[in-house]
């Protein structure tokens, strides 16, 4: 049956790390002669697997055992569009599966009107509803994301034409339809059958069953139009924070991940989430950076084991980590290198104590310059993290201009609306970017750079 609460009305001093996450050290020891030799790991019941940490005495000699594999796959676009091809054209061959024949406007056009009707016959007394057509809903669309561009404080008032508001009158969005008839299209909005929803805590249960449609169709078209660089970045991103539900954006590839609300490995959410967004670019040495909601030692030999290279910040207290880099504070400009393997972990005193673990970078010093312009000599892994992790923002930033920022919208429609912003900011974006249903307490994205 139709969910009852679908018919709710709706549409009435900076440092070195610019953009590391830091984590403050407990200790307040500042010598680092209280480091042995060879560290155990992190955890008593943890078996020690992958060997003991070994202190490197002298990092700026520092190798990794293994040369660092070349990366040789393809990148970048698979048969776009014409050079001088209209905006329109990219997106509807983004939105559009050929190998199916779906398309976001004909999903979005078939369950509306469905859902609709679920509510027209449940209803006592329900009002006239005239199916909405392909055209029709590209307007739609076109009108709401157009809210983002020209910022107003209700829904109503991109209708009010009186002379007291002629200033900020905008008669182009009752020109392409009335007001009450924007306002049934957003309340009726769907993208999946209600009646076929298994609900919360049986068998088949699907978290994103109310965008699933969407998602697998994004999944299918992204894939199909794009090849990744070597950098994939996982990150955090806020997408309308609501109650459980959040958004997960990541590159040419869907996976319903469902935090504490669903079944875990013995390694956690973090590793769950990261090891089910990469594994389809296993074994083409690609370089994933995480922050340190997601890194540790194991998914660090995980990634590894398939030809997958991690950097990322880690949380000292991580199973596996080195014991030794709970007690010790590192001076400021200074740094404590561990290796174990493949494995680099590096503790670096900046304004704040800050740990990288890493099977592709090094923590040798060399010359930078920050996003102020001024010089600085930095670890190899500090430059690389910064400039790697920033990609993620800078894909928020470019859709940001376009959110319509409705607030009294279901979470599910902010999901929906979110993924639509990222198929359009493809044009201006370094990647392509896709999406996928979380119940973490932030959303969490991957972005391919």
């Amino acid at each position: 049956m139709s969910d009852q609460s679908d018919f709710e009305d709706e549409g009435s001093e900076m440092s070195i790390l610019d953009d590391v996450d830091f984590e403050s050290s407990d200790s307040d020891s500042n010598s680092n002669n209280n480091a042995d030799s060879t560290d155990s790991e992190d955890e008593s019941d943890v078996p020690v697997v992958r060997g003991p940490w070994v202190t490197i005495n002298d990092p700026q000699t520092y190798e990794h055992p293994l040369e660092i594999v070349p990366f040789e796959q393809r990148i970048g676009p698979i048969n776009p569009p014409p050079i001088n091809s209209h905006p329109i054209e990219y997106f509807d061959r983004l939105a559009s599966d050929p190998a199916t024949g779906g398309s976001l406007i004909n999903i979005l056009v078939t369950e509306t009107n469905r859902y609709a009707g679920q509510y027209i016959q449940q209803a006592e007394n329900p009002k006239p509803w005239e199916n909405v057509n392909a055209l029709e809903m590209r307007a739609f669309l076109g009108l709401f994301l157009s809210m983002g561009l020209v910022k107003k404080p209700s829904l109503r008032s991109y209708w009010n034409t009186s002379l007291d508001t002629w200033i900020t009158n905008t008669p182009a969005f009752k020109s392409v339809m009335p007001r009450n008839r924007f306002q049934n299209l957003l309340r009726f909005l769907h993208c999946n059958n209600n009646e076929e929803e298994v609900p919360r805590g049986q068998e088949g249960h699907d978290h994103a069953h109310k965008i699933r449609p969407v998602l697998d169709l994004l999944n299918n078209t992204f894939k199909d139009n794009s090849e990744l660089a070597r950098d994939i970045t996982v990150d955090e991103s806020m997408v309308g924070f609501k109650g459980r539900h959040h958004l997960v954006q990541y590159v040419n590839t869907l996976s319903l991940y469902c935090g504490k609300g669903g079944a875990r490995s013995q390694h956690g959410s973090g590793f769950d989430l990261v090891t089910d967004l990469v594994n389809p670019f296993y074994n083409k040495w690609h370089h994933v950076l995480v922050d340190n909601a997601f890194c540790s030692p194991h998914l660090c030999h995980y990634l590894l084991e398939r030809n997958t290279y991690i950097t990322g910040t880690v949380r000292v207290h991580r199973k596996g980590m080195p014991s030794s880099f709970k007690r010790i504070r590192v001076p400021k400009g200074e740094r404590e290198v561990r290796q174990q393997g493949q494995l680099m972990a590096m503790k670096y005193g900046d304004r704040k104590q800050v740990t990288f673990l890493s099977t592709f970078s090094d923590p040798r010093i060399i010359p930078t310059t920050n996003a102020r312009g001024v010089r600085r000599e930095v670890p190899t892994v500090v430059n690389l993290y910064n400039k790697k992790m920033g990609g993620v923002d800078l894909g928020d930033q470019h859709i940001q201009s376009y959110d319509p920022d409705v607030r009294s919208l279901k979470m599910w429609k902010k999901l929906l609306i979110n993924m639509i912003l990222r198929v359009i900011g493809t044009e201006k974006m370094p990647c392509i970017e896709l999406f996928s249903f979380s119940v973490l307490s932030k959303s969490m994205f991957i972005s391919g750079s």
